[in-house]
């Protein structure tokens, strides 16, 4: 448990975050959706230009892009203090 008396933010699951590892943010995201999965292509816009550059690529099954949906939304809840969310349908 953290000092918040808040659940561990990976319950039940072993993760290991290396030390260095960099948090890359991301102003922008490209998706693509085919039978087999999604691809986020994750970008950052260069300067003050209109250009992006993609600065991770993440794919996952449809299956677990819903199950992201719906987590996301509850986390985003939650943050919000609200239930008023508006919710994201998977088409």
């Amino acid at each position: 448990m953290n000092q918040d008396n808040q659940k561990p933010p990976f319950q039940g699951a072993k993760v290991t975050i290396p030390e260095h590892q960099p948090v890359l943010y991301a102003g922008a995201v490209y998706m693509d959706v085919s039978d087999f999965g999604v691809v986020f292509n994750f970008a950052q816009q260069v300067g003050p230009t209109n250009q992006q550059i993609v600065v991770s690529r993440v794919g996952m099954s449809t299956d677990h892009a819903k199950v992201l949906i719906n987590k996301l939304n509850k986390l985003l809840e939650k943050k919000e203090g609200t239930s008023e969310t508006k919710k994201f349908e998977s088409k």
